[in-house]
């Protein structure tokens, strides 16, 4: 996205990090120990998990939670053609369900 970006333009990116609220966690721990159940051999990495779609467990989407690690090594990876302008949480009762970053092309 950043290099599709003009120079001076703004990039907005949101990184899911479900995994900070102690519902969506459970959800996706026990979700997920489902899909392994049904599909033995599968291979997660870490941060990637299984919901179920709109409170229906047996209905599988893949999602992945966002460590701050994975946000750092982001920004570090573009800080060549990109200056973070912001980096704040937001949503859920915690405000912490999303990372958002604002970046500006250089």
């Amino acid at each position: 996205m950043i290099n599709k970006t003009q120079v001076g333009g703004y990039v907005l990116v949101s990184f899911w990090q479900f995994e900070h609220d102690e519902r969506l966690s459970r959800k996706a721990h026990q979700t997920t120990q489902l899909a392994l159940e049904r599909y033995p051999g599968l291979k997660l990495d870490e941060g990637d998990w299984f919901l179920g779609w709109q409170d229906e467990p047996a209905v599988l989407r893949y999602c992945h939670s966002f460590s701050n690690a994975d946000i750092d090594e982001l920004i570090e990876h573009v800080n060549d053609r990109a200056h973070l302008v912001e980096r704040f949480n937001a949503d859920g009762p915690n405000d912490n369900l999303n990372c958002y970053l604002v970046l500006k092309r250089l």
